[in-house]
């Protein structure tokens, strides 16, 4: 009977362990690598998370849901701010039929994104497929202390199949000798150390790599397999 309890809660929380969704990317923004000035204070100074939203969209007679894209510059001091950011999407795809919508936040970051591939270029990198340029007129900014968040979607079905979280975690198009990144960010109004160029006041961002967050329910999953072993230890005890 014992053993049938417990291959039953392993079934159980193998399905729980399954994501019902592709994974979350996270780019955290923790090195200045153009040589100018890098942000003051703690590192992530940027971060960009790409997850499945809770909102869906149609296109025929089939919903998708759109792909959430949030920036954080929680650890960004005041007074900083960001005046372009830029981001890849899998080459398979046309980032000319992607559409960003604002969701909430800081309402200055609320602009439209270029779209072309490998069409714009970060300062000492390569080519990006989506370029956000922020305001930079004092009282307007993307400033430290502050995030944006933007649903994504596809304007057409082929694509709007295949847009996950995961098709934002490609590689820039390398031009610049430094990178390729998988995204990167001009801040501007830095306080921080000064790189090879001096104290410009400014400095290009990237993250070193991307994580996958660990889902909750793998958590519970692993768990469950400790109090599993727990049990039958004390069974054959």
């Amino acid at each position: 009977m014992t053993k049938r309890i417990v291959g039953l809660c392993v079934v159980g929380l193998l399905i729980a362990a399954t994501p019902a969704f592709s994974a979350t990317i996270v780019l955290n923004y923790n090195q200045e690598y153009s040589g100018g000035q890098a942000p003051a204070g703690n590192t992530p100074w940027m971060v960009s998370t790409f997850s499945v939203s809770p909102t869906t969209y149609t296109i025929g007679s089939t919903t998708y849901n759109a792909v959430r894209l949030t920036i954080d510059l929680s650890n960004l001091q005041s007074g900083a701010f960001v005046s372009e950011t830029d981001f890849n999407i899998d080459p398979t795809m046309n980032p000319a039929n992607l559409s960003f919508s604002f969701v909430s936040g800081n309402s200055h970051a609320n602009v439209a994104p270029s779209l072309a591939t490998d069409s714009f270029k970060a300062d000492g990198d390569g080519y990006y497929d989506i370029s956000f340029g922020f305001p930079t007129a004092s009282g307007s900014t993307f400033g430290g202390g502050t995030q944006a968040t933007f649903d994504i979607e596809a304007t057409n079905a082929a694509m709007a199949a295949a847009l996950v979280p995961e098709s934002f975690a490609f590689l820039s198009k390398p031009a610049g000798g430094h990178g390729p990144f998988y995204a990167a960010a001009h801040v501007q109004n830095t306080t921080g150390a000064c790189g090879t160029s001096g104290c410009t006041g400014s400095g290009w961002i990237a993250p070193s790599g991307y994580v996958v967050p660990l889902p909750a329910a793998a958590w519970l999953f692993g768990s469950g397999l400790i109090g599993l072993g727990a049990i039958a230890r004390r069974k054959r005890k």
